[in-house]
C-alpha cells in the first residue's frame, strides 16, 4: 500500500513538471514567435542610398541639415538631404537618408550658392584637400572633393556604393564642381603635393590608379596605374 501511495505520488509529481515544461517552452515559442515578426515587420533604417522607384507606396522629402563653418574660411555649408520611405506591406518598410546637394552661405554677403544647380543621384562621401587629419588647428582646404553616384547603373532599384561612381571637386566656397574622373569603382585617398597639385587615390576595375590634378584649373594632369587591386 504504501508503494502504491509513493508511486502515485510521484506520476503526479511527474505530470506537474511535464506540465510547467510544456508551459516555459509554449511561453519559449511564443516569445520567438514575436521576435520574428518584429523583424519581419519593423522598419528597417539605411543610409547613402536612395529608392528610384517612384509612386505608390514610396513617400519622398527633402530637408536642409545645420550649417558648419569650413575651417580657414568665413563660408558655412549645410546638407541637403533626401528621405525616403518605401512601404513593403503588412507594416514592413524602409528609411533612407542620403545627401543630395550642398548649400554654401557666405555669412559677409548674406548670399547662398548650391553646390550643383541641377542635382541628380546622390552625393557618397566629402573629403577635403589636404585631408583634415587629427591636427588643430585643421588646415584651410583647397578644394573639396565628393564621391557621386548618378544613376541605378547595376538595375538593383537603388542608387548606392555599389552603381557606377565619379570623383568631382569643387572650391571651398562651393564654387567650380566639376567632375574631374568620370569613372571609378571606388576613392582610395587624397594629398596634397609640393607641387600645389592635388593626387586622387581611386580604384578602377582590377588596378589602383593615381591621378594629379591640376588644383587651378581643376584639370588632369597625370593619370597612371600604381599596382594591381588585390584579390
Amino acid at each position: 500500500m504504501a508503494s502504491e501511495k509513493f508511486f502515485a505520488a510521484l506520476w503526479k509529481a511527474n505530470a506537474v513538471i511535464i506540465f510547467l515544461a510544456g508551459l516555459v517552452a509554449a511561453a519559449a515559442g511564443v516569445g520567438a514567435l514575436g521576435l520574428i515578426l518584429a523583424e519581419a515587420f519593423r522598419t528597417r533604417h539605411v543610409q547613402d542610398v536612395a529608392f528610384v522607384e517612384k509612386g505608390q507606396g514610396v513617400s519622398e522629402s527633402t530637408r536642409l541639415g545645420d550649417f558648419r563653418a569650413i575651417d580657414g574660411t568665413d563660408v558655412l555649408r549645410a546638407e541637403l538631404y533626401l528621405d525616403q520611405g518605401y512601404d513593403g506591406g503588412f507594416g514592413s518598410g524602409k528609411q533612407a537618408l542620403s545627401t543630395r546637394n550642398y548649400l554654401f552661405f557666405d555669412p559677409e554677403s548674406r548670399t547662398t550658392r548650391w553646390l550643383r544647380p541641377e542635382p541628380s543621384g546622390l552625393i557618397l562621401s566629402t573629403e577635403n584637400i589636404p585631408e583634415a587629419g587629427y591636427v588643430d588647428p585643421k588646415p584651410a582646404p583647397q578644394a573639396f572633393l565628393y564621391v557621386v553616384a548618378e544613376s541605378d547603373s547595376n538595375g538593383d532599384r537603388r542608387i548606392s556604393q555599389k552603381d557606377d561612381k565619379a570623383i568631382a571637386l569643387s572650391r571651398p566656397t562651393g564654387e567650380q564642381y566639376k567632375v574631374v574622373l568620370p569613372h571609378v569603382d571606388g576613392f582610395e585617398g587624397a594629398a596634397l603635393l609640393k607641387n600645389g597639385n592635388g593626387l586622387i587615390l581611386y580604384s578602377l576595375r582590377s588596378d589602383i590608379r593615381a591621378a594629379e590634378v591640376e588644383l587651378a584649373t581643376f584639370t588632369v594632369v597625370d593619370d597612371r596605374q600604381l599596382i594591381a587591386r588585390p584579390q
